[in-house]
């Protein structure tokens, strides 16, 4: 015997129906995650003064670990400082995607926690970074914009690491997929894992676009044309 954490009751007719857990276990691409391990880590920094931690699923069926903080000072809540955090502490796949600063939590009636009244994460995460690098030229443009469409959020400069987004081994394989189809180009998954950022896979599409440009223009330049005089 042991004990699931699973809240079940025994119908009269000797089925069980699963009624939910007893706990905040989720499961996620696989993995059992506690949520009360990573809400633990976040609070033992010192610019968090609570933090609530909760799965969000978003319209493409997506679901996403989203952290909400309140910060335990006047300052904002760094979401770079806090992934640094977790990640010295925690697997990757427990890391949240979104980090969403708030002055304080929905309750209920009761004074609990209303979990299902936590604000959703797209366009909400008010700890964005406020010096993130706009696209700069054509290329990180249409980069940027791949980027957004699968990773359905928006607060990221040029430079910061897709998989510290939350994106995960099914988002890039999505992503790279989706630069191929715009960029027309043979795009590997492996260039995303040496080139993770926005300008660093526009710097291999113009690199690769410079190459094939040049390559058809010798080819061009080669051929000759035989004329019977």
């Amino acid at each position: 015997m042991y004990r699931t954490g699973d809240l079940c009751r025994w119908l009269t007719d000797g089925n069980i129906q699963y009624l939910g857990r007893t706990d905040h276990q989720v499961k996620l691409r696989g993995f059992r995650i506690e949520l009360g391990e990573i809400e633990h880590a976040l609070v033992h920094d010192r610019g968090v003064k609570d933090a609530v931690v909760t799965i969000w699923e978003d319209h493409t069926g997506e679901r996403r670990l989203v952290a909400y903080c309140i910060p335990a000072t006047a300052a904002p809540v760094k979401t770079g400082n806090l992934r640094k955090v977790l990640q010295d502490k925690l697997p990757d796949y427990m890391i949240p995607s979104h980090f969403i600063e708030m002055e304080a939590f929905p309750l209920t009636p009761n004074g609990k926690l209303d979990r299902k009244a936590l604000p959703s994460p797209r366009g909400g995460d008010r700890s964005a970074r406020r010096d993130a690098v706009a696209p700069r030229n054509p290329t990180e443009e249409m980069v940027a914009g791949v980027f957004r469409g699968v990773l359905d959020r928006t607060d990221f400069g040029m430079f910061d690491n897709f998989f510290d987004l939350g994106g995960h081994s099914l988002m890039a394989a999505r992503l790279m997929a989706k630069l191929r189809t715009v960029s027309g180009l043979d795009l590997p998954l492996r260039d995303l894992f040496a080139r993770p950022t926005v300008a660093g896979l526009a710097e291999v599409i113009d690199g690769r676009s410079w190459l094939a440009q040049s390559e058809a223009q010798t080819y061009g330049a080669d051929i000759r044309e035989e004329i019977v005089l």
